[in-house]
């Protein structure tokens, strides 16, 4: 391996080791410093200095060392790494062993996971602004795919502070409008009345559930509305998503989870952008492939 790859690749290290420090010293981080309209103000600071630095990289060499791709490469691959821990451990927020020490259990909040996800999130930012100056030497759409993706994860980084989850154990014909957060155990009043009429569930012949379903009524200031509520298919009221996360079938218990997430429209036109320009990539190959052959 060249130097430069291992230089790339020790910056990322560092960044890890730092992060474990952090999270061993001070815990995870507070998602309420990332709460509106501080979350907005840091995004605002933080772009703003991207480009900056972008416009000096004629003149700091350690700035085109964030735009070359060993930068990439390294923080790509460190980001990949750290989303493969945060997939294969329980993200149940305790703390128990080294994997709970360091954070890995409760992955969203932990200084190792954000100063990686924070360089990675620079790394791409840096070289999606230094594309948009050269526009005239770089493909479009590969400029539009690496500005959407910088775009995504930055609003679900910076909005971080104010998404909202409420767990709610339904009983049928009881109304609340009450859930416990998850992270911090606080009651959350929801913004409308929730009401399980029916839960209904399918079992495979050995007694394993297939399905299971929540037939709800949500009423609000402005209209009532029935929702079926699966796993992997949510419902919507409002700004609100509401999903299925569990039961207890000896109980008669139903568990939703009512989420609300303020920076969600960024981050979903920015992955519409995204596939759509991946799409157009695929097909623009696919046709300057057949003029070739056709030559």
């Amino acid at each position: 391996m060249k130097w430069s790859y291992k230089r790339a690749f020790v910056r990322c290290a560092l960044l890890f080791a730092a992060g474990t420090a952090l999270q061993l010293l001070c815990g995870n981080i507070n998602p309420q410093w990332f709460r509106y309209p501080l979350g907005l103000i840091l995004a605002v600071n933080y772009v703003y200095i991207l480009i900056l630095l972008t416009a000096k990289d004629d003149r700091w060499s350690w700035v085109r060392q964030l735009t070359d791709h060993h930068a990439s490469i390294s923080s790509l691959t460190s980001m990949l790494v750290m989303t493969l821990i945060f997939g294969l451990t329980p993200q149940d927020g305790t703390t128990d062993g080294i994997a709970g020490a360091l954070g890995f259990r409760s992955m969203s909040t932990s200084w190792p996971f954000c100063l990686i996800l924070l360089y990675f999130m620079t790394v791409l930012g840096m070289r999606a602004m230094k594309e948009i100056r050269n526009w005239r030497n770089h493909p479009v759409l590969t400029t539009v795919i690496h500005t959407a993706v910088f775009v995504a994860i930055s609003a679900a980084f910076f909005g971080s502070g104010d998404k909202v989850k409420a767990r709610v154990v339904m009983r049928a014909d009881e109304p609340t409008h009450m859930g416990i957060s998850p992270q911090t155990g606080r009651t959350v009043i929801l913004p409308f009345v929730i009401e399980l009429e029916e839960f209904v569930m399918e079992e495979y012949p050995n007694g394993e559930p297939k399905m299971f379903l929540s037939r709800v009524k949500v009423t609000d200031r402005k209209k009532e509305r029935n929702l079926d509520i699966r796993v992997n298919h949510p419902g919507r009221t409002g700004s609100w998503k509401i999903y299925q996360v569990g039961y207890d079938k000896e109980r008669g218990t139903s568990t939703l989870e009512c989420v609300k997430d303020g920076w969600y429209p960024v981050v979903k036109t920015g992955l519409w952008i995204i596939l759509s320009a991946g799409i157009l990539m695929a097909l623009t190959a696919g046709i300057k492939r057949k003029k070739e052959e056709k030559r």
